[in-house]
């Protein structure tokens, strides 16, 4: 507090210009001021990069492709029309595949082979 009236009282005096003058230059304030007009150039420096307009813009020699349409967007009466449609080409494709055997029928062929192994030993 004493140093607050001082100071409002004479603020230019001799003694407390010179601790000023030491307070102000230490390292790390200088290493952060260095950093600080680092960061204000490097942003400089982008923003004119960004902001930079070319003069001319080169033409181009090929025609841009035209866009290809969208798919449109299917209802689900649509959608379930075609699964069903999808679902009787399965089933029409199962019908024609061959018929699996039955359990039985494959222990029975098993055990006749089985059979005509030992007999030609």
């Amino acid at each position: 507090m004493i140093k607050w009236f001082h100071h409002l009282l004479n603020p230019h005096c001799p003694h407390c210009l010179a601790e000023r003058e030491l307070n102000e230059h230490c390292r790390a304030c200088d290493i952060l001021q260095y950093e600080v007009e680092r960061l204000r150039a490097e942003n400089e420096r982008l923003l004119a990069r960004i902001l930079h307009i070319p003069e001319s813009i080169p033409e181009r020699s090929i025609a841009p492709e035209p866009l290809s349409p969208r798919p449109r967007v299917t209802t689900w009466a649509v959608r379930k029309q075609m699964l069903e449609a999808e679902d009787r080409e399965k089933a029409k494709i199962l019908s024609k595949a061959p018929v699996a055997k039955e359990t039985q029928d494959l222990e029975d062929e098993l055990l006749n082979a089985e059979i005509v192994r030992e007999a030609q030993k």
